[in-house]
């Protein structure tokens, strides 16, 4: 294997025709001033290069499906391994895509929920488990005393069409003699005698009676082998009382079923945990976890105008006027406060305006002008007009996405969440609590990567299995993914974040687990500023994970600006000396130490001559601002509650630890706000 990448002759871009060397199997660190060429030598050169040579390996079939990629202006690359680029974008648009999926941990869970999991009864409660013979007789021998006699029966119908007579007699000749009739064990000869009138559809007939000792365990399991056949995979066990009465003990199952409620649940399969797969996915949200629908927040966004006011944002011009005209027109008739602001009236008030009068459209109810159709019964109206382009874009503008009403925004059938295991805290300390002792799959992904891995530990611990087997790789994965995200500093994030709601920087880190966790080796990792949006409490953590891909056999090489990962580069390449055409010349290459020795590197003055950035404090900064736009109540991820004040016509900065919130803050609570009380186009 080379011991370096050569490139010659490099003139991508802006770059000058220059010779480089950079040792593979080495953290190298790509500097300079912003324009001054980094991304074309890292993306633009070496990514395209590495990637071009290895699409090249396959066959022209598989060729044209991937993207054709250009060669860069350079006269020769040597010694270039298999390139994979980690950018700092956010290109995921789907909400499909979550933090689980993303790294994997989902691929792994949905096998593991299929071994360990467990399912309960969605109406009692009850852990609902499938019997065997074997496991039926394990029962009686630990719930009933030696010596005690005991009945096998099983249920079947009796059809009214072939008359019940013709049935018992059907049941005696293939030699059953009893049946058990109001808490008795009576012989089916004698019914045929008697009135058959008061008998039901079924019918519980005895398999066998049998006093509990060891040596009745074959003819017991026999027994129980023929119920479970005859009787639709279920039976009952009785318990002799004495002069022919009995008692029930418990009833068995074959199937999953309840055995208090009959519930039964479905067999499940490694798919039937995937909220990807229709098998898993609820089927009004198709997996998603949120539906589309009419905001009518963004139809009524000042509340404090009333009816005769225009609160109804979109009745104040076109053709929503004569919607406006219907709506005053009938609130007149009914007595309506129609100059109450709308935040000021009753609930039911509210109601009337949104959905109309109660009932409307319904059968009995009378059209317009005796019933009012409401800002709902308008936009039913738009929908049947939607195959025209204006209706379309028009309803656009007053939808938004909101939590699946069925799944509760868990994303699968409410028959994959019966399916659960043993949480970390005790059984008896959660009893305590109040709360349940077991996660089903959908809790799980709401925990934060550092709560799942601490839920993944446990579950190591308690794993009794062969240490090679599948499960425990699987468990493997699972915590070394969770562990490689809490090293990156994403221990805040939880599994079921959907990927479109990140941060650039997040997504890298992101990238950067997958890579990890995959294991690969002889690679060239290009990584673009991964510490950008990372405190700097976190960076060193960043660092030892790219130290930790290095040691694993591959070249990282890293476009970056932040001090301590510069000193801590096995190699460091500036690209300057300035922006643009002013820009694209090798200015030093080589261990980090001797950057210091550099005249003319820029990188050099501010990382080790003590230059620094002077801030000039304008006069006019300081003045007061005239206005404020206050957020109150955000509550959104990790946002619980806050309420912030944001100076108008200002420069406002905003920071604080990774995780804190500032994207969720800016991007899902400030600007939907915007776009909604301002209009898309305007915000």
């Amino acid at each position: 294997m080379a011991e370096a990448i050569r490139l010659r002759g490099v003139r991508q871009n802006n770059l000058k025709n220059f010779d480089l060397d950079i040792p593979v199997n080495q953290l190298t660190v790509i500097t300079g001033v912003s324009g001054s060429g980094k991304s074309s030598l890292a993306f633009d050169t070496l990514f395209a290069e590495g990637q071009r040579r290895y699409i090249e390996t396959f066959s022209p079939y598989a060729r044209q499906f991937f993207d054709r990629m250009d060669k860069p202006q350079v006269d020769r690359i040597e010694g270039i391994p298999p390139a994979i680029a980690i950018e700092q974008k956010n290109t995921v648009k789907s909400t499909r895509s979550t933090v689980g999926t993303m790294t994997e941990i989902c691929d792994y869970m949905k096998d593991l929920w299929w071994h360990f999991s467990r399912p309960y009864c969605d109406r009692c409660g009850d852990e609902v488990a499938s019997e065997s013979p074997g496991s039926v007789w394990r029962w009686v021998q630990d719930g009933i005393d030696q010596d005690e006699i005991i009945y096998v029966i099983f249920r079947v119908p009796l059809s009214k069409n072939l008359g019940y007579e013709e049935c018992l007699k059907s049941i005696v000749a293939q030699g059953f003699q009893r049946c058990v009739l109001g808490g008795e064990i009576v012989k089916i000869e004698g019914l045929l005698k008697g009135d058959l009138s008061e008998l039901e559809a079924t019918l519980d007939l005895v398999q066998d009676r049998i006093r509990i000792r060891p040596s009745a365990r074959q003819r017991f399991v026999e027994a129980c082998e023929s119920a479970f056949s005859l009787g639709g995979n279920r039976l009952v066990v009785l318990r002799e009382l004495g002069s022919g009465k009995v008692e029930s003990v418990r009833s068995f199952s074959r199937i999953l079923e309840c055995a208090r409620c009959r519930t039964v649940v479905p067999s499940p399969t490694k798919s039937f945990f995937s909220f990807n797969s229709p098998v898993g996915a609820c089927p009004e949200c198709r997996g998603f976890g949120r539906v589309i629908g009419v905001d009518y927040r963004r139809a009524i966004p000042d509340s404090s105008l009333s009816v005769a006011d225009g609160v109804v944002k979109l009745w104040q011009k076109g053709h929503g006027l004569r919607s406006q005209r219907d709506m005053m027109k009938i609130a007149r008739r009914d007595g309506f406060p129609v100059h109450t602001p709308f935040r000021d009236l009753s609930p039911e008030e509210k109601d009337w305006v949104i959905y109309g009068t109660p009932g409307y459209g319904e059968k009995g109810v009378g059209r317009w002008p005796k019933a009012w159709y409401g800002v709902k019964g308008y936009f039913d109206w738009l929908e049947t007009k939607s195959y025209k382009m204006h209706y379309r874009v028009l309803l656009a503008r007053y939808r938004a996405y909101y939590e699946c009403p069925r799944c509760l925004g868990t994303r699968f059938k409410k028959e994959v969440l019966n399916f659960r295991v043993d949480g970390l805290i005790p059984r008896k300390q959660k009893k305590a609590q109040g709360k349940s002792s077991t996660l089903h799959l959908a809790e799980f992904y709401q925990l934060s990567v550092c709560e799942a891995l601490q839920h993944v530990d446990e579950w190591k611990r308690q794993f009794k299995g062969d240490r090679q087997s599948p499960l425990a790789y699987a468990l493997g994965e699972v915590r070394s993914r969770l562990q490689f995200m809490v090293d990156v500093g994403l221990s805040y994030l939880t599994l079921d974040r959907p990927t479109k709601t990140l941060s650039g920087g997040e997504t890298e880190r992101i990238n950067l687990t997958s890579c990890l966790g995959t294991r690969l080796v002889n690679t060239l990792f290009v990584l673009d500023e991964p510490s950008v949006g990372l405190h700097a409490i976190d960076v060193e953590k960043l660092i030892e994970i790219l130290k930790r891909l290095k040691q694993a056999g591959n070249t990282v090489v890293v476009v970056e600006h932040d001090e301590k990962i510069m000193k801590a580069a096995d190699h460091i390449i500036d690209i300057g000396p300035g922006s643009g055409a002013g820009g694209g010349e090798l200015v030093y290459s080589g261990r980090p130490t001797g950057l210091a020795r550099c005249r003319d590197s820029i990188t050099a003055q501010y990382l080790f001559k003590g230059k620094t950035v002077e801030c000039s404090d304008r006069e006019s900064g300081s003045r007061e601002p005239n206005d404020w736009l206050t957020l109150a109540d955000a509550t959104c991820h990790n946002l619980r509650g806050l309420t912030v004040q944001i100076p108008l016509d200002r420069l406002v900065c905003l920071t604080g630890v990774s995780g804190s919130g500032k994207t969720t803050l800016v991007r899902d609570v400030l600007v939907p706000e915007l776009e909604r009380v301002l209009g898309a186009s305007e915000a």
